[in-house]
């Protein structure tokens, strides 16, 4: 009996023993605090970094457009909401404007000047942009349409 606690305890202690040898490459390593500090600012750079990228990656489109005759050419214009949208728009004959009303937007467009307007597309739908300014018998048929999907 002596002999099978014995066997017994020399297993356990046997069995402990090598478990607790075993679960020493599983301990979590513990970085030296310089380390930890180097690992926090790279962490923190990575953050600035993307908010930046982020609010520097907007997106851009561009159209160049023909004020002529009674007509916007293209008289349709295709953007995602928040584009940023840049029109160059050139009057190739007598004066036009260009307004769009929905985004606060009217200006003149005087013969053989180029005229750049930029806004962001911060709505969605179908908007109509147009002539307000008299500017022949096909005045009325002046307009074109902005979609913002």
């Amino acid at each position: 009996m002596k002999k099978t606690i014995l066997l017994l305890l020399l297993i356990l202690i046997t069995s402990g023993c090598y478990h607790q040898k075993n679960n020493q490459s599983y301990k979590k390593q513990i970085l030296p605090p310089k380390q930890i500090e180097e690992q926090k600012e790279l962490i923190k750079n990575d953050e600035k970094e993307d908010n930046f990228d982020f609010n520097i990656q907007e997106i851009k489109k561009e159209f160049s457009i023909i004020a002529k005759n009674w007509e916007f050419n293209p008289s349709q214009i295709i953007v995602n909401k928040n584009d940023i949208v840049k029109l160059k728009i050139k009057s190739i004959d007598v004066k036009h404007d260009i307004s769009i009303p929905e985004f606060n937007i009217s200006s003149d467009l005087n013969p053989n000047q180029e005229t750049i307007i930029e806004f962001k597309a911060d709505k969605t739908g179908v908007f109509t942009f147009y002539c307000s300014i008299y500017c022949g018998l096909g005045h009325d048929n002046m307009d074109g349409v902005l979609i913002v999907k």
